[in-house]
């Protein structure tokens, strides 16, 4: 099945052939993400009912030396791979495009946090 394996260490996006099973209980993907448990970091529904499931270390966060990246905004530690899913949840090619998963990412580095620019309130407390 085609799929993206996102990774922020070297900062890239590549689209590879996932031959496991989709979902987070699969032990391939945590071998491709190279941690001990994958848990689901984000997805998206489809108009035809079909996903996109962003694939995530579940320990990530607890490893200060993770590489991380914001993908839609999230935060994301380490590795990510996104697998795609058919209207019923079974799996199917990540029908993403490399060009759409990469407007999505933001590169940070090691120990880095997303900027949050917040605009100013006109509402002022008395």
């Amino acid at each position: 099945m085609r799929a993206i394996l996102i990774d922020p260490s070297k900062q890239t996006i590549e689209e590879i052939t996932f031959e496991g099973r989709s979902g987070f209980d699969d032990p391939s993907v945590s071998d491709i993400i190279g941690c001990n448990f994958a848990c689901l970091g984000w997805m998206r529904r489809n108009a035809d009912g079909s996903s996109e499931c962003l694939y995530v270390d579940d320990d990530g966060i607890f490893d200060a030396n993770a590489s991380r990246f914001t993908f839609c905004k999230a935060l994301i530690f380490g590795r990510g791979l996104i697998l795609g899913t058919d209207a019923l949840g079974a799996p199917s090619d990540c029908t993403m495009s490399l060009a759409e998963a990469e407007q999505s990412i933001g590169w940070l580095g090691v120990g880095q946090h997303p900027v949050v620019v917040q605009a100013a309130s006109s509402n002022k407390i008395h």
